[in-house]
């Protein structure tokens, strides 16, 4: 619908005026506020057709503050975040100016999810040394942590193709 097309082009413009360096503007200068800006306009839409328990599925690097826009505004929303890119070490992560902004805003989620594990890892010792969350294993590969309270469960799922099944078919 129109709400669909318009969360699109948010979606789109994002990716091209941000870009994918722009989380590490500092706050109040004109490329965190372009990459803030475009974060808004994705949320707008999707508020204005959210019913209660929607499952809100959020991509990569260029919407990381959906989740704390969504959140605030549609409490029961059940968010879903895929990292499509690697999350950064936390000797990286932790030199960017508005790193703890993009820690709470992910904290938010139900579920997030990383490439390999050794992006997971990196992000979830993110968690442990700047916000000194602890985190712990769950059956079926999931790493579960807490954050004022908020569960937040955390997998890593690798990318592929199963061959087999696919050439099966044919």
């Amino acid at each position: 619908g129109p709400d669909a097309a318009a969360a699109a082009a948010a979606a789109a413009s994002c990716a091209m005026p941000a870009g994918p360096d722009c989380p590490g503007a500092a706050p109040g200068t004109s490329k965190w506020m372009t990459y803030a800006a475009c974060n808004r306009a994705y949320v707008e839409p999707l508020v204005g057709c959210f019913n209660d328990g929607d499952f809100v599925l959020v991509f990569d690097i260029e919407l990381l503050m959906v989740p704390s826009l969504v959140g605030s505004r549609c409490r029961s929303a059940n968010l879903l975040f895929v990292f499509n890119t690697p999350f950064p070490s936390s000797d990286i992560f932790r030199v960017l100016p508005v790193r703890k902004e993009i820690m709470r805003s992910l904290l938010n989620c139900d579920m997030i999810y990383f490439q390999c594990f050794t992006y997971a890892r990196h992000f979830l010792t993110s968690c442990s040394r700047l916000l000194g969350l602890e985190y712990h294993p769950l059956r079926g590969g999931l790493v579960q942590l807490t954050y004022l309270g908020h569960r937040v469960h955390v997998r890593a799922n690798h990318v592929g193709l199963d061959t087999d099944a696919f050439l099966s078919r044919f």
